[in-house]
């Protein structure tokens, strides 16, 4: 490999933020705000499920069809979040307690960016087509 020319070797590194207090923040209060959400809606859209049923104000057919499209729905909800928690509270600790393993930190990128690999593969869109079917 040919050497590299000395205005990279002696280059200054451009560091966005030396402190860590403010990403972590905006990390944390984004995956909360985001996981309340996700919970309330799941926690609603089961609340008037059963209160529908309770008053008879759906067939039993058409609770077994919403029961589908709701697991389907946590499937959905639920890989995503998986996905995309397990690595975050991977960064967080390594943030809080200056943690640094390259292998980790790889593997928790890969992770997150598999998210769109997993969730636009046949396999789990056919399995949601038969779900709803």
């Amino acid at each position: 490999m040919p050497c590299l020319p000395d205005y990279i070797l002696h280059a200054h590194i451009f560091v966005i933020c030396e402190y860590f207090t403010y990403h972590l923040i905006l990390m944390i209060s984004f995956t909360g705000l985001v996981s309340f959400e996700v919970l309330a809606f799941v926690g609603f859209l089961i609340y008037n499920s059963i209160q529908q049923l309770l008053k008879k104000q759906i067939s039993k057919r058409t609770f077994k069809m919403q029961k589908k499209f709701f697991i389907a729905l946590i499937i959905q909800i639920g890989v995503p979040m998986i996905m995309l928690l397990i690595p975050f509270l991977y960064e967080w600790m390594s943030i809080m307690f200056n943690y640094y393993n390259q292998s980790y930190n790889n593997l928790s990128m890969i992770t997150e960016s598999m998210l769109s690999m997993i969730t636009e593969s046949m396999p789990s869109v056919n399995y949601c087509h038969t779900l709803s079917a």
